[in-house]
């Protein structure tokens, strides 16, 4: 599994090996799939991995991509802010919370949508590379992502002025 993110671009790519036409096919052929988190705000890879998310109490997760209906996720992000700038996230965007579970990691991601694609005749490298293409042609952000972008920006200003100390 590969994931990246990259700020200000309003989206994140994982890119992971799967089976086409499906798992259980005898003729199945090992194909890398490309997963775009649309409007993406936070994600979090890596945890929890297989023997984790087999008992998650959210419900029956495994190997694939599923939607956390009832997530607290965009309640905890806008806790934190207001903890953290006085005021919650400003956003507009209607954000889901989706899970995609592989043999040793996860990756969970806030964002608007989620699309996948299975290429049954590329390379895994080839896949990587063309998430990449694709993030160079994209705009740097959705309107959502703009919006969202420049709340936050605007709460650091007011919190630490010009120089954040982690700019330092």
């Amino acid at each position: 599994m590969h994931f990246w993110q990259e700020e200000g671009l309003g989206a994140c790519y994982l890119i992971m090996i799967g089976y086409s036409p499906d798992l259980d096919s005898p003729s199945r052929n090992e194909a890398p799939a490309l997963i775009t988190g649309a409007g993406c705000v936070q994600t979090v890879f890596g945890y929890p991995n297989e023997e984790a998310f087999w008992k998650d109490p959210r419900g029956e997760l495994g190997h694939g991509c599923y939607e956390i209906l009832g997530s607290s996720w965009v309640e905890h992000l806008h806790d934190y802010n207001r903890r953290s700038f006085g005021a919650p996230l400003n956003l507009t965007a209607d954000l889901r919370h989706f899970f995609v579970g592989s043999k040793d990691t996860s990756c969970q991601i806030l964002a608007t949508a989620l699309e996948c694609e299975v290429f049954p005749e590329l390379t895994f490298r080839s896949v990587v590379e063309e998430s990449h293409r694709r993030a160079r042609r994209r705009p740097p952000t959705t309107p959502e992502q703009r919006e969202v972008n420049e709340r936050y920006k605007q709460l650091i200003r007011e919190k630490y002025g010009d120089q954040p100390p982690w700019s330092k």
